[in-house]
């Protein structure tokens, strides 16, 4: 490794790496320019140039914000790992007494909802101040990708078990909930039994999703007969199909919570089975978390537990 950092080194520096590591990170160049306290052109041309010296195409653009090609991710990891070790120098002369210093990028998935991603933020930001945190808050899929491309230090998301190339630690299992919309004052159960889960329209996202492809597993584990009327790709538009009344969705705790104001829809957990998702923090194989890495993982897992416990995020903790 050490003789290809060294190969990549002698063709571009250690700034352009630094550049090319948060524009492929922020997924753009304008919130990557920000961050750097750069000007968008200079950073722009930073890049050309290393585009130039590599001889390849390193990004594209796409509807969702720029992204690697093949030859960029390459380039990622490796200025990734060559930017770790620089950083870590310190941590290797003073161990890890030192206070927490560099950057960390870490992926919350949407569905652990604002006030949790948030709540990471000023933590990190009042308990390690001097480390520059990264937070990607998207879809769980997007999270697994991440993740396994090596993009992020570490994550937390639902599907640990579907994902190659990560270590998983499981912090708990999440409860799932059928959300509806309030029609009239009568009181519901707090409990619905899955099957009666077939007489319900539904809207949901699609099957690249991990919550849809778990749904429909136990939906076919137990003869359930799903009745998926519309299929959605925003947790907007899911959001706004079950305010209009004309279905149900199926949701956890914090991200009901976060989309629909209280007293508008009615959450009922979903039992005989239960339905609940074993939620992990993970980070890629072979790639230990740095000191300001792991004290950023140590507040992330604490910030969930504290949830679980008081409620905030309901489930029941491993």
């Amino acid at each position: 490794m050490m003789e290809s950092m060294a190969a990549l080194e002698s063709l571009i520096s250690l700034r352009q790496m630094r550049y090319f590591v948060c524009v492929v990170e922020q997924k753009g160049f304008t919130s990557a320019a920000a961050i750097l306290h750069v000007a968008q052109p200079s950073l722009s041309r930073q890049i050309a140039q290393m585009e130039e010296a590599l001889e390849a195409q390193l990004l594209i653009r796409t509807p969702s914000g720029i992204i690697p090609t093949e030859a960029g991710l390459k380039v990622y990891q490796t200025s990734r790992d060559l930017l770790d070790v620089v950083n870590g120098m310190s941590d290797a002369i003073h161990g890890s007494q030192q206070e927490p210093e560099g950057r960390v990028a870490i992926a919350l998935p949407a569905t652990s909802g604002t006030e949790f991603i948030a709540d990471v933020i000023k933590t990190c930001k009042a308990e390690i101040p001097k480390v520059e945190l990264h937070v990607q808050d998207t879809l769980s899929a997007l999270t697994s990708q991440a993740l396994s491309s090596g993009v992020v230090d570490f994550g937390v998301l639902p599907n640990a078990e579907e994902v190659q190339g990560i270590e998983a630690e499981p912090i708990f299992k999440e409860w799932l909930y059928l959300v509806t919309v309030v029609e009239s004052r009568k009181r519901v159960p707090v409990d619905i039994e899955f099957q009666a889960l077939s007489d319900r329209l539904l809207v949901m996202g699609p099957r690249t999703m991990h919550m849809r492809r778990y749904v429909e597993r136990m939906a076919g584990e137990c003869d359930v007969a799903l009745h998926v009327r519309y299929e959605q790709h925003t947790i907007g538009t899911i959001t706004s199909v079950v305010r209009a009344g004309l279905a149900s969705t199926i949701s956890n705790w914090p991200s009901a919570i976060d989309s629909f104001p209280v007293g508008t829809v009615t959450l009922q957990k979903i039992v005989s089975p239960e339905l609940q998702r074993v939620i992990a923090i993970a980070h890629p194989v072979g790639r230990p978390l740095r000191h300001p890495a792991k004290a950023a993982y140590d507040i992330v897992k604490r910030l969930l537990i504290e949830r679980v416990k008081d409620g905030r995020w309901r489930g029941a903790l491993l």
